[in-house]
């Protein structure tokens, strides 16, 4: 029988690019099982463990890893974040499609019992300033970082690995260090869209004279000035 080639969003597509070839990978959130099934059927990663803490989804996802005949490789779990993890299990976690505070907090739950994890791929769905303000909290290090639009939405994907042994030195940017190296117009794109929400935001509330108008003026400058310095980066030659 010939096999059949699960078809996925783009999204999920590059966030399986950033897996390294071979390694076992612990899926947080799996939802449908459709990234571990593709893994999977791209020789990715011979085993997929998929975690995820509601019954529905981890039902659908069990049909999906049977009607695609992956049952042997990819495991189901009942599991809130890594909460069902065992003993030195798996060499990447992914944690996507989930809030900046969500994958933190998962982060955070198995620090101590996740030394052993070779890489993390982490896109979460919004504040990536302050996640990366997270990311050096907690001393990791920045490998990748690609950042990708699907239907009218900007996604950022970062992989990245932990360092125990000291904190990193604060980042020259908030996000997008590896993306301005690369000068990527996805990046570049986003950036011009946010500065223009920025700058309609700021002439919305501009007139007012209230304390908290003027605080919010100045937050929105300074998010403005920021955004056109890595927008300026990417431009130069």
């Amino acid at each position: 029988m010939k096999e059949r080639t699960l078809l996925i969003s783009k999204r999920l597509q590059e966030i399986a690019t950033f897996v390294s070839q071979g390694n076992t990978v612990i899926d947080v959130g799996c939802d449908h099982a459709y990234l571990p099934i593709f893994l999977i059927q791209k020789k990715i990663s011979p085993k997929v463990f998929a975690f995820d803490s509601r019954q529905g989804p981890l039902k659908q996802a069990k049909e999906h890893i049977l009607d695609y005949e992956v049952d042997k490789q990819v495991e189901l779990r009942l599991s809130d974040g890594l909460e069902a993890l065992q003993g030195k299990e798996g060499q990447t976690v992914i944690l996507s499609g989930l809030g900046r505070k969500v994958i933190q907090k998962i982060v955070e739950d198995r620090w101590t019992e996740t030394g052993h994890i070779q890489e993390w791929i982490f896109s979460p769905q919004s504040e990536w300033e302050l996640f990366y303000s997270f990311l050096n909290q907690y001393a990791f290090v920045l490998e990748d970082e690609r950042m990708i639009k699907e239907k009218e939405k900007y996604y950022l994907i970062i992989k990245a690995k932990r360092r125990n042994l000291y904190p990193l030195r604060p980042q020259k940017f908030t996000y997008g260090t590896i993306l301005i190296q690369r000068k990527d117009k996805i990046f570049q794109e986003y950036l011009e869209k946010k500065r223009a929400e920025l700058e309609e935001l700021e002439k919305t509330i501009s007139g007012k004279s209230s304390s908290t108008v003027l605080i919010r003026l100045n937050e929105l400058k300074a998010k403005k000035q920021q955004t056109q310095v890595l927008i300026d980066c990417i431009s130069k030659k």
